[in-house]
């Protein structure tokens, strides 16, 4: 039996009766309600309304394990994944934040930064766990402290790096092993960067190798971390801070990085504010 193809799925939802008036509520009123929602109903209507407004959306749920879920269902219906905010937890070496977790979520605000100086072409989709959303985020003017973006040509000492790697959480060693680790070979810094990135295919994080011209960085690829033999070039990278420790004085909400016109949808607010108050509990 054949199933529809994405893109006439979605197209009968745009043009479904009910969808278009909600649509139409959100747009002239500013907001609105729909019940009776199961299983993949959220993301069909995520999709829907998406297609109709053409505007960025996030979608707020209330657990940790629903909101990659909720991503998968959501690329069915819109042929795009959308980015999840994740929310950090204890699970790197030595009892600290996840810098798999810390990564992501800074790379994540990066982009929203940057996106809030170059409107994109295609409407941001987020989706965040409740959790994930209490937590605090570094302020623009701390952003460009635990970030540092490398190009090949950029003039550096390569000891000012060094002492930038350690400060911010990455541990040396004779040679990288996991994510969060570097290592020094004359002039030559190999970084492995936690997170998802495209370049890396299965690999988990990205491995790069940082070489240098005297006070120059003359290069930036890729490496195997299996055989340390250099692969791709790469035009830039941008290094995160991997401690996610935030002073309060310097931190804020991630609402202060979305567009005005972000339409926020609750799935299950009743089950969302029960969460919320359970995380609020288990605060110290």
């Amino acid at each position: 039996m054949s199933t529809p193809t994405t893109p006439n799925a979605v197209r009968r939802l745009v043009a479904a009766r009910e969808l278009q008036s909600l649509s139409e509520i959100l747009r002239d009123v500013g907001a609105a309600t729909a019940s009776g929602l199961w299983g993949s109903g959220v993301a069909a209507v995520v999709g829907g309304v998406e297609a109709n407004l053409h505007r960025p959306i996030l979608l707020i749920c209330g657990h940790l394990d629903e909101a990659d879920d909720l991503a998968d269902d959501i690329e069915l219906f819109t042929k795009r994944r959308p980015d999840v905010l994740p929310a950090l937890e204890m699970g790197g070496t030595l009892g600290r934040l996840s810098e798999e977790l810390v990564s992501n979520r800074m790379r994540l605000i990066a982009t929203l930064a940057r996106e809030a100086k170059e409107k994109p072409k295609t409407p941001r989709l987020i989706v965040a766990p409740i959790q994930a959303l209490m937590q605090a985020v570094p302020s623009r003017d701390q952003l460009q402290h635990l970030l540092r973006t490398l190009k090949a040509g950029d003039k550096l000492e390569p000891e000012k790096l060094i002492v930038w790697l350690a400060d911010h959480g990455y541990n040396r060693l004779e040679q990288v092993e996991v994510p969060g680790d570097f290592a020094v070979r004359g002039g030559i810094v190999d970084v492995y960067i936690p997170g998802e990135f495209e370049q890396s295919g299965d690999q988990v994080g990205l491995t790069v190798r940082i070489d240098f011209f005297d006070d120059e960085i003359e290069s930036i690829k890729t490496f195997d971390l299996d055989t340390l033999g250099s692969g791709k070039p790469i035009e830039s990278v941008q290094l995160i801070d991997l401690k996610g420790k935030l002073e309060s004085s310097d931190s804020t909400s991630l609402f202060t990085y979305l567009p005005e016109d972000t339409i926020v949808i609750l799935w299950a607010p009743l089950e969302i504010a029960d969460q919320a108050k359970s995380y609020l509990d288990r605060l110290p």
